[in-house]
């Protein structure tokens, strides 16, 4: 349900932010988040969790795309958008080692009060609101509005899925890549806990995910430096194969450290990709176009994960590994020989 929230609102709320400005946008995103740890902090039962779901996911939906195109059009203005996949490397860098030592706070904090992860989550959006609130947004061409709301909409979408094969192309790609990282982290957990791993461990092992996607993150730009960027999401796809392969086939303890593959892949190949996206956007529609890829991530997610779900429970967690993986893998192949061999970027040349 979460995630329907925030695939529906994604694109809404980039076209909102490219609007009102990104700034703003990010200050609504930070107090709406306030407001649903908030509604969390103090649910009983299950209507008022989906209340608080609601709320969080919108105000997950309203930062999608503002922050990236606010770094992008402030290194635009000083002539430094080619440093863009840097600056993401970094930002991710950051959030995933937060997320990470957050994830080991957490597990003290609920062992105190299962509440108190929520009252610490409300103070951190609200230092979210101020932090927002002292942005300074760069100047940017304004949208000019010839037509109808929802005749702009409609160009931006078919700008995405359409008019733009480079934009479409890379958007597939990394569609399915981000799927091939998103889909363990529903399964790791259940497969590392039917192995043997107490709930300790877990959660040891969950933070050394994140700081994985972190070191990922930071280290693309020094294999930048002596990989094409097209070798390494090369890489990333062969990663990914043996990621799915080593926790599927391994029935014991050592079986789910191979996730940590796919979770460096994660932070490997998101600032590459959000480069291209970055430069084949205008400045115009920015957050929009940048949302249309996060929405159509949601979406895709929603129609597959019923069926995952449904393999798991005739098979299990193992076989449902190798699966995906094999599936996954055979996409990503083919993807990656589409976007090489149409998609005109500097990172495919001779790729």
């Amino acid at each position: 349900y979460f995630s329907l929230c925030v695939g529906l609102f994604e694109f809404p709320s980039g076209y909102l932010a490219d609007q009102l400005g990104y700034r703003l946008t990010l200050i609504i995103a930070a107090i709406t988040g306030s407001l649903g740890w908030a509604v969390y902090s103090i649910c009983d039962g299950f209507w008022q969790i989906m209340f608080a779901s609601t709320i969080l996911g919108i105000s997950l939906a309203l930062v999608s795309g503002s922050p990236e195109a606010l770094v992008y059009e402030c290194l635009k203005e000083s002539d430094e958008e080619d440093t863009y996949v840097d600056w993401h490397g970094k930002l991710m860098f950051w959030g995933q080692i937060s997320e990470g030592c957050f994830a080991l706070l957490a597990g003290v904090l609920y062992s105190i009060s299962y509440r108190l992860p929520f009252y610490v989550q409300i103070f951190i959006s609200l230092i979210g609101v101020w932090i927002a609130y002292r942005m300074i947004e760069p100047p940017r061409q304004k949208v000019h509005q010839d037509s109808s709301h929802y005749q702009e909409i409609k160009k931006l979408l078919s700008y995405s899925f359409i008019e733009h094969i480079g934009f479409r192309k890379i958007m597939i790609f990394s569609v399915i890549l981000n799927l091939a990282s998103f889909i363990p982290v529903w399964l790791i957990q259940i497969h590392a806990k039917d192995i043997g791993y107490s709930f300790f461990v877990l959660g040891i092992f969950w933070s050394a995910a994140n700081f994985m996607v972190a070191f990922g993150a930071i280290s693309q730009s020094k294999l930048s430096t002596f990989i094409k960027p097209s070798r390494i999401l090369l890489i990333c796809i062969i990663l990914v194969a043996i990621g799915y392969l080593g926790v599927g086939s391994i029935t014991f303890w050592l079986g789910p450290i191979f996730f940590l593959c796919i979770t460096f892949v994660r932070g490997m190949q998101t600032p590459l990709i959000g480069q291209i996206m970055q430069d084949f956007s205008t400045s115009q529609h920015r957050a929009s176009l940048l949302s249309v890829q996060s929405m159509a991530f949601r979406l895709v997610f929603l129609v597959v994960g019923p069926f995952i779900g449904w393999m798991v429970d005739k098979t299990d967690t193992g076989s449902s590994f190798l699966v995906v993986g094999s599936v996954i893998t055979a996409m990503l192949s083919f993807s990656f020989f589409d976007v090489t061999k149409n998609v005109r970027h500097p990172y495919f040349r001779k790729a």
